[in-house]
């Protein structure tokens, strides 16, 4: 059984990369409890899109965005949630994030996610889509589960009982069918 510290280990990804990692996984955790006891309840706010936040919205953002600040490697958070980039301290990454895509999805049940790109980089702004450094995506469905690229390939994690981070797929590709 292979665990997310030891994917990334093995990968010989840099101890800032994989710090910001493991908040980004350790967020996820918190955030699929959170998903599991939500009720729906509005937070009163709007995204910089419009969009009326729910109260899970809200605190999405902020598990996300304390998991990154505590530790010390991510220096720039730019969320949906926020109208503006949100400076961390001095770390080299910089992430941008929904840390709850479909939170209107919420109250009829269906899965919902979250989605996070890193980089290195003090700006967000002019950077280009291939200056990232690692990308993921997290569904909290039936299971959580967490797809992730760090330069390379696709990996697929799954969170088992003990609260661990399971790798259960290499170079995952989505496939021709039906959607």
């Amino acid at each position: 059984m292979k665990f997310i510290e030891d994917y990334l280990k093995e990968n010989e990804v840099d101890a800032g990369l994989s710090a910001v990692i493991l908040s980004l996984f350790s967020s996820v955790k918190k955030i699929a409890k959170a998903v599991n006891e939500a009720d729906g309840e509005k937070a009163g706010s709007q995204n910089v899109f419009g969009e009326e936040q729910l109260a899970l919205d809200v605190l999405s953002d902020k598990i996300v965005m304390n998991e990154l600040k505590d530790n010390g490697f991510c220096g720039l958070y730019a969320s949906e949630e926020l109208p503006d980039v949100v400076d961390l301290g001095e770390g080299e990454y910089a992430v941008a994030t929904d840390p709850l895509d479909g939170s209107s999805l919420v109250d009829v049940n269906l899965s919902v996610g979250t989605i996070a790109g890193i980089y290195r980089s003090k700006d967000l702004i002019g950077i280009k889509g291939d200056e990232q450094l690692a990308s993921m995506i997290a569904v909290y469905g039936p299971s959580t589960t967490i797809f992730l690229t760090v330069r390379k390939g696709v990996v697929k994690f799954f969170l088992n009982e003990d609260d661990k981070f399971v790798l259960t797929g290499e170079d995952c590709e989505v496939g021709e069918g039906k959607m």
